[in-house]
């Protein structure tokens, strides 16, 4: 039985704020909900500390990887040691236990298709347990999870907030090894002190400062904040596959966007071309949804959905069954290309 910890609404506007801006200063963000920046820096390390809520650095040509939604068969005595190993492989950003056809729902990424067969049929398909394994290869992201909000602020101050995190004027240009030694410290710790940045990146304070800064103007760096469904009263995950004929599609995407409760939302290969994964407060919520979806475009035909059963990886962190981080796995398959077929043992997590 796993403790059920419930967010207070200070918290859910403090996180919201962070959604918002998050490398904002603590005054900043204490302004905007009038209240001392000493409390909101305290609520914060308690819930980072407990797992509720995380901020992921990440490279933003992420969104550029040859990446697949892959679904998993296995005997049921194997499904949480499949999980578990599969969640510690670099190349697997999310890993679900789900109920329905599949028993594991995976999000893969990797540099290439090349690469992606290479994962999938030379190390998923061949893990002691896997009795099949299909993948469906993305072929666009309409959302990602980036802009999804807990709604817990008004629009006077989420309008102050987006003010302090404006859009980056570019669109993630590759990076360099100085950029890379950034991303293995931020991937973690987005908003570590300057001088904890330079310590472990062997450079001054100032210009791991500036570069930090110039990276997420340059959108090389992009920093996301991540919370414990269950804590914020979003218990429920479910994914849905859906047909959608190919002149309605950005259409039925617009809608599904739009939508408070989506996450994500992908086009795919395969005559069910669309996915959504959305957020509910109860099970009984599901239908409804189904139905609302049915509706977003014409020719749209909801073909499956799936509950979650229990999170196990999500865009890199590592979960407890109650939704909250536990361990941080790299989210780097370009410096970390090994003979296609031959990758090596799932990397140690490291705790963040």
């Amino acid at each position: 039985m796993h403790e059920r910890t419930s967010l207070g609404e200070l918290d859910l506007s403090i996180l919201h704020a962070l959604q918002i801006a998050p490398l904002a200063p603590w005054q900043a963000i204490a302004d905007v909900l009038r209240v001392d920046h000493t409390t909101v820096a305290r609520r914060w390390a308690r819930m980072e500390q407990a797992g509720l809520s995380w901020l992921v650095g990440y490279y933003p040509r992420r969104d550029r990887l040859c990446r697949a939604a892959v679904s998993v068969r296995c005997r049921a005595a194997d499904t949480w040691r499949l999980a578990a190993e599969i969640a510690a492989d670099t190349h697997a950003n999310s890993v679900d236990v789900v109920d329905g056809d599949a028993d594991l729902a995976l999000r893969v990424g990797a540099v290439d298709l090349e690469q992606l067969a290479g994962y999938v049929n030379g190390r998923l398909a061949r893990l002691p347990g896997v009795r099949d394994v299909r993948t469906t290869v993305i072929t666009r992201r309409f959302e990602d999870g980036r802009r999804w909000r807990l709604d817990a602020l008004t629009r006077e101050q989420a309008a102050r907030l987006t003010a302090l995190h404006p859009d980056p004027v570019g669109d993630g240009a590759p990076f360099g090894p100085e950029e890379w030694s950034m991303l293995a410290v931020l991937g973690p710790r987005p908003r570590c002190s300057a001088n904890e940045l330079a310590e472990r990146t062997g450079t001054s304070a100032a210009t791991a400062r500036r570069r930090r800064r110039r990276m997420m103007r340059d959108g090389t760096l992009q920093v996301r904040c991540e919370v414990a469904g269950p804590a914020a009263g979003w218990p429920v995950q479910v994914s849905f596959t859906a047909g959608c004929p190919a002149e309605h599609l950005a259409r039925a995407a617009a809608a599904i966007c739009a939508l408070p409760s989506t996450r994500s939302c992908e086009a795919t290969t395969g005559s069910s071309n669309v996915h959504v994964v959305s957020w509910v407060r109860d099970v009984a919520d599901v239908p409804l949804l189904e139905l609302t979806l049915s509706a977003c475009a014409p020719g749209f035909v909801v073909t499956e959905r799936s509950v979650v059963l229990a999170p196990v990886k999500r865009f890199g962190r590592l979960l407890d069954r109650a939704g909250r981080r536990v361990a941080y796995v790299p989210m780097n398959v370009w410096t970390n290309r090994p003979e296609l077929g031959r990758f090596p043992h799932a990397p140690t997590p490291v705790a963040n």
